[in-house]
């Protein structure tokens, strides 16, 4: 079997647009929101003696940076955040997240309610009231 029959081109659709990343692509004021994953460097180091993880410093200028800079503002919730084990990650979203405009924003709740929202449905805060009883535990764990 040769290298072309291997790859699975018949698998992709190139006519088809994505369309949550063109969204992306012509809207850049949109805020772009992320899992933590986005900000942990790569680390194969358990899988394979001889392949080394990624510094941090070299992650951060080479991904991190230029990956806020190019989709800022970015969206980060609450627990998410608090996933983050490493100082410099934390530190380097605090600074981030004191940009002017900000770079990134931490959401407390995962539900997001529009002007639009709140007219159509005064009572929402009841529904933020619920949410929070919902995700209290989680979000009042330190």
């Amino acid at each position: 079997m040769g290298l072309k029959e291997q790859m699975k081109f018949k698998d992709v659709n190139l006519q088809l647009k994505n369309d949550g990343l063109v969204s992306i692509l012509m809207n850049s004021n949109q805020l772009f929101l992320i899992d933590a994953n986005i900000f942990i460097p790569p680390d194969r180091s358990k899988e394979n003696k001889n392949i080394k993880p990624v510094d941090f410093e070299f992650y951060r200028k080479y991904w991190i940076e230029p990956f806020i800079d190019t989709f800022k503002p970015i969206g980060i919730h609450d627990a998410v955040y608090r996933e983050f084990e490493s100082n410099n990650i934390k530190a380097l979203i605090k600074n981030r997240k004191n940009d002017i405009p900000p770079s990134i924003y931490i959401y407390k709740y995962l539900y997001y309610l529009t002007k639009n929202d709140k007219n159509t449905n005064p009572s929402w805060g009841e529904f933020i009231e619920k949410m929070n009883g919902l995700y209290c535990e989680e979000i009042n764990m330190d």
